[in-house]
C-alpha cells in the first residue's frame, strides 16, 4: 500500500500540472453579444444640425444626427468594425459647405466615443473611453 500512494500522488501532480499549463485560447467577440457595439456621444454646440457618419472598412455609413446646441447619443454595431477595429467620424452640418473628419480611433467592443462639436468646428475634440 505505501507504492501505491506515492504513485497516486505523482498522477494527481501531473493532471494538475497539465490542467494549469493547458492554453485556452482568447474568448472571440460574438458581433450579436450584448456590449458588443460602440456608444457614440456627440455633444454639439453647433447652430444647426449635424450629420454624423462613421467611416469603417472603407465604406461611410450616416449614424445619425445631432440636434443642434444639444447631446445626442449613437451606436455603432462592432460587426461593422470588426475587421478592422478602427475608424473615423465625419461631422456634416446640415446647409453649410465645411465639413469635420476626425483621426482615425482606435476602438473596442463597448467603449465609449465622446466627441464634442464646437460652432467653429475646427476647434472640436473627440475622445475614446
Amino acid at each position: 500500500m505505501r507504492t501505491a500512494t506515492p504513485r497516486l500522488a505523482l498522477m494527481v501532480a501531473l493532471a494538475l500540472g497539465a490542467v494549469a499549463c493547458s492554453h485556452t485560447p482568447a474568448p472571440s467577440v460574438d458581433p450579436g453579444a450584448p456590449g458588443s457595439e460602440v456608444a457614440v456621444q456627440v455633444q454639439s454646440h453647433h447652430m444647426t444640425d449635424v450629420v454624423i457618419s462613421v467611416l469603417h472598412n472603407g465604406v461611410w455609413d450616416r449614424i445619425g444626427t445631432a440636434g443642434a446646441a444639444g447631446v445626442s447619443s449613437f451606436f455603432v454595431p462592432w460587426r461593422l468594425i470588426a475587421g478592422s477595429g478602427t475608424i473615423r467620424l465625419k461631422a456634416d452640418p446640415i446647409g453649410e459647405g465645411n465639413v469635420l473628419v476626425s483621426e482615425p480611433l482606435s476602438i473596442r467592443p463597448g467603449e465609449l466615443i465622446r466627441w464634442t462639436l464646437e460652432s467653429d468646428l475646427e476647434r472640436s475634440s473627440i475622445g475614446v473611453f
